[in-house]
């Protein structure tokens, strides 16, 4: 009975590997922060390729371990979208406790940061139109 589970495995693991990982490229990024940490420093692109690929398969770990607490949380129910909660789930499970506190915490921060900077730049753009749909409502073209 064993073989026919590892048999099943292998085949899993060759479709994925068939169908491939999508990556994202952070390459740009990773040489702008070293540049800001250190502006003197000399980085290769080698070492930039290693650090994109490190990250990517962090980020895929982290989805996986999401999906599989989704997929455990949900079992009676068809939901195919993750929600922050399962994100978070996903990395405790990866790293260790205090590691885990600080990069959710870094996360929530980024996001609220990000979701009043959305809101402020909505309501920025807004008030302009305001402003010029009023100038304009006044000038006869």
């Amino acid at each position: 009975m064993a073989p026919k589970n590892n048999k099943k495995i292998c085949e899993k693991e060759e479709a994925v590997m068939k169908r491939g990982r999508r990556s994202v490229d952070f390459k740009k990024q990773i040489y702008e922060v070293a540049k800001e940490k250190n502006p003197e420093l000399e980085i290769t692109v080698e070492s930039i390729e290693m650090m994109n690929e490190m990250i990517n398969n962090v980020l895929h770990k982290i989805v996986d371990e999401a999906a599989k607490n989704a997929a455990a949380a949900s079992s009676n129910s068809n939901q195919k979208i993750l929600i922050n909660k399962d994100i978070w789930g996903g990395v405790k499970q990866l790293f260790p406790p205090d590691l885990a506190r600080y990069a959710n915490l870094h996360g929530y921060v980024a996001c609220t940061t990000f979701e009043t900077n959305v809101a402020h730049d909505r309501a920025v753009n807004d008030r302009e139109s305001q402003q010029l749909a009023h100038y304009f409502g006044q000038v006869k073209i």
